[in-house]
């Protein structure tokens, strides 16, 4: 713990903080500077440390401010309010640093929320004074200022004190602190959207956890560099820790999730314009989400596949797999599923000029939209623009399904 900073405060107003009753105009603001780098007051300065009594009372007693300024804010009173705090925070510095960040990190953050930008701009440059003496706080107070430092959005003085952390932590062979050190540095570079340093933290994860062997570590650090790559638009790289992910899942015989990264690794193929590829992954995921009954995942993988072959230029192909498709919907009951699918292939009917079975599968697809009360206007308009496309009537059969509408 580090050593309690001497009192800057004099007994009178110790007397005062003591009984409860300090006044929001005990401190003078000096103009145009940081109250809380700069205070007076029109009392003699006594310096000594706190003993173990005031400084638990002294807590208290903050706490009531804290309290009071909170009461005020939610009553609209946010000048009245940021003034207490100021006391509370400028008090906070005769207690040891940490408890001092604390307070500093959390009225920073309601000053954020509030948008209360001076407020902000104060806390900041008090943090930033603080961050002076890294050189003389231990790894949980530079822990606390760097969470300070993210409460009031400072994303590069945050960096750099985790950054000081890890470094320690490296100078110590500290592998754990390492570890910890490197996850807050790179979940705050994914909460700034920031992929490509959280990329080469989340690499450097991985590849700790590879050297300790440490597969439950190694499948956490997996899944976010595929997040991060799939957010950043790396097909490549995304695929190669898939491919990672895929070959962990088949040696824990996780085969349902196995099957779930399958259909992701057929997207990333497809991207990269590897259709052969793309098909031969969406049927392997097809082929054992159906053994083991995961009909979603099996739909997904046909979907997939369908909308890959139709859009390689192979309809009949396509539609193939749509009438398997359709089979693994019935199984599932799944009755907005084969409204959609009958939707999809009345679509590549009516292109093929194949009017007839058009008007037939949008029909399938009406009478499920009519039970589900749900996009019937849809389908009727789809029949009568079949129909309407292809005059003379198409034949009796077509007639008479346009006539029940």
């Amino acid at each position: 713990m580090q050593k309690k900073p001497q009192l800057t405060i004099t007994l009178i107003l110790m007397g005062i903080i003591l009984q409860g009753i300090i006044s929001p105009v005990t401190f003078a603001q000096k103009p145009n500077n940081n109250p809380l780098e700069n205070s007076n007051t029109d009392v003699i300065l006594e310096e000594r440390s706190l003993t173990d009594l005031e400084e638990v009372r002294l807590k208290e007693n903050l706490t009531q401010l804290n309290d009071q300024a909170s009461i005020l804010l939610t009553e609209g009173k946010a000048d009245e309010a940021f003034t207490i705090w100021y006391q509370e925070l400028l008090l906070s510095q005769s207690l040891d640093k940490i408890e001092e960040i604390k307070a500093l990190a959390r009225v920073g953050k309601i000053a954020w929320d509030n948008n209360r930008k001076e407020e902000v701009r104060n806390i900041n440059q008090r943090l930033e004074t603080i961050a002076l003496e890294t050189e003389s706080l231990d790894r949980e107070t530079l822990k606390e200022l760097g969470l300070a430092f993210e409460a009031v959005k400072n994303k590069e003085k945050a960096l750099n004190i985790y950054q000081l952390i890890l470094t320690q932590a490296k100078a110590e062979n500290d592998i754990e602190a390492q570890e910890k050190a490197l996850n807050t540095i790179g979940e705050l570079h994914l909460n700034w959207f920031d992929y490509l340093n959280s990329a080469q933290i989340y690499e450097e994860l991985l590849q700790i956890s590879t050297n300790q062997n440490n597969s439950f570590n190694q499948l956490i650090y997996l899944n976010k560099l595929a997040y991060i790559y799939n957010q950043s638009f790396q097909p490549e790289n995304a695929l190669k820790i898939k491919q990672q992910i895929a070959q962990t899942y088949l040696q824990n015989q996780e085969l349902e999730k196995l099957a779930r990264i399958k259909i992701e690794i057929g997207t990333d193929y497809e991207i990269l314009e590897n259709l052969e590829n793309a098909s031969q992954i969406y049927q392997e995921a097809f082929t054992l989400a159906w053994g083991l009954q995961q009909l979603s995942i099996a739909g997904d993988a046909l979907q997939k596949l369908a909308q890959l072959y139709y859009k390689s230029g192979y309809p009949d192909y396509a539609l193939q797999i749509y009438q398997e498709l359709l089979k693994v919907e019935q199984h599932s009951y799944n009755y907005y599923g084969l409204m959609t699918t009958y939707d999809k292939m009345g679509e590549i009917y009516q292109e093929q000029t194949n009017y007839p079975q058009a008007i037939f599968v949008f029909q399938k697809a009406l009478e499920i939209a009519q039970s589900l009360q749900y996009q019937q206007s849809y389908f009727q308009d789809k029949i009568q623009n079949v129909y309407t496309a292809n005059q003379p009537p198409i034949n009796e059969e077509v007639e008479s399904i346009i006539e029940e509408l």
